[in-house]
C-alpha cells in the first residue's frame, strides 16, 4: 500500500506539474488563441468535491466504453487523469505566481538573441522557477497522498493506497489499524517536505 501511494503520487505530480507549465508556456507565448479559457477550466476542478469527479468520470467511460473506455475503465491510468483534472491548480498557481514575478523581460531577450521559445525556457526561465515548481510538486504530492473519495471509486481492483486502507480499518471501527496507516500518511507527507527544504537551501 505505501509502495502504491507513493508511485501513484509521485507519478500523478510530475504530469500535473509538466502540464501546468505547458499551459503557462503556452500563456505566456500565445501559442493558442483560446489558451485563456482552457486555463480556466482546467484549474476549476479544485473547487470539485472529488466524489463528483469520480462519478463523472465513470458516466464519461461508460458512455464511451463500446470505443477505448472499456480498455481504460478500471485501471491505474484513470485516476491519474481524475488527479490531473483534480489538483491541476495546485500546481498551476504558484508556478503562475513566480512567473508573474519574473516578468517578460529575460524571455523576450533570449528570443531576440536568437534562441526558440523551448529553449529560452529551458535556459532561462527553468533555472529561475525550479522553487516554484518543486513547491507545485509538494503541494500535488500531498494532496493526491490524503485524497480518499476519487482513490475509492476510480482504483484498479485489488489496489489498495495507505488512504484507503485507513478508511476501510476506520469504518470498522478498528481505530488502532486506522491510526496507523493514518499516520503513515503523514509521515510519507514529511519526505518531500524535507527533499524540498533542503534543495531549497541549495539553491
Amino acid at each position: 500500500a505505501i509502495t502504491n501511494t507513493t508511485l501513484l503520487a509521485l507519478i500523478s505530480s510530475v504530469l500535473i506539474v509538466i502540464v501546468a507549465i505547458s499551459l503557462i508556456f503556452g500563456e505566456r507565448t500565445n501559442r493558442f488563441k483560446s489558451i485563456n479559457h482552457f486555463i480556466s477550466l482546467a484549474t476549476v476542478g479544485y473547487a470539485i468535491p472529488g466524489a463528483i469527479i469520480a462519478v463523472s468520470m465513470l458516466f464519461f467511460l461508460s458512455n464511451i466504453k463500446m470505443h477505448f473506455g472499456i480498455f481504460a475503465f478500471g485501471t491505474i491510468f484513470v485516476l491519474i487523469y481524475a488527479y490531473n483534472i483534480r489538483f491541476m491548480a495546485t500546481a498551476y498557481t504558484p508556478i503562475k505566481s513566480a512567473t508573474e514575478k519574473l516578468g517578460m523581460s529575460s524571455f523576450e531577450s533570449s528570443r531576440l538573441l536568437g534562441y526558440g521559445n523551448i529553449k529560452s525556457f529551458l535556459k532561462i526561465e527553468y533555472p529561475i522557477l525550479q522553487p516554484a515548481i518543486l513547491t507545485a510538486l509538494l503541494l500535488s504530492v500531498v494532496e493526491i497522498l490524503k485524497e480518499l473519495p476519487l482513490t475509492l471509486v476510480l482504483r484498479p481492483f485489488n489496489f489498495e493506497t495507505v488512504s484507503s486502507i485507513a478508511y476501510h480499518y476506520a469504518i470498522n471501527e478498528m481505530v488502532k489499524e486506522a491510526s496507523i496507516y493514518s499516520l503513515s500518511i503523514v509521515v510519507i507527507s514529511l519526505l518531500p517536505i524535507i527533499v524540498f527544504v533542503k534543495s531549497k537551501k541549495s539553491l
